[in-house]
């Protein structure tokens, strides 16, 4: 009876290790995609979702006042990805994003999900916002190229910064 009792646990932990072990390796595979596509690091403790959903907009192409896949700007952007990782509804200008729907936070204390702000034009108004990953990496709707990654550290990026916001 104490051998046939072993070897029930035996195939158990079998049985339940394998399972664990497809999720993981699933898990494995997704996150070195993702990692490969926004050209970060991630970590188990990450928002996958996040880096995930993010990814899935690279190169869609820029449209002004758009929303979807077939075509989208900044504000639309930051918003769909809100909406499909936190629930979340924002302004649709990235003005209003930063007035309405954001606690202004150091550039020194972002975390994955926070939102950059910028002015790139003549004006004293935010005109462009995008979403902070990691390691000074974040994703955006560029009229130069539609949805891509670029890093803080870019020279146009340092001269345009302005403001980094938490969703409150």
């Amino acid at each position: 009876m104490k051998i046939f009792n072993n070897v029930i646990f035996i195939v158990i932990l079998f049985v339940f290790s394998g399972c664990v072990s497809t999720k993981t390796l699933y898990l494995r595979g997704e996150m070195a995609r993702t990692e490969n596509k926004l050209g970060v690091s991630l970590k188990k403790s990450d928002n996958l979702e996040l880096f995930v959903n993010s990814a899935s907009w690279l190169g869609t192409m820029y449209k002004y006042g758009g929303t979807t896949k077939n075509g989208v700007d900044c504000s639309g952007f930051t918003n769909a990805i809100y909406q499909e990782v936190y629930g979340k509804q924002l302004e649709r200008s990235s003005d209003l994003i930063y007035k309405k729907n954001c606690k202004r936070i150091r550039k020194g204390s972002l975390k994955p999900g926070d939102l950059v702000f910028f002015r790139t034009g003549s004006s004293k108004k935010i005109d462009h916002v995008g979403i902070y990953l990691k390691q000074n990496r974040f994703i955006h709707a560029s009229t130069k190229g539609g949805v891509r990654v670029d890093s803080m550290n870019d020279k146009y990026y340092k001269l345009t910064y302005y403001r980094s916001g938490r969703v409150r």
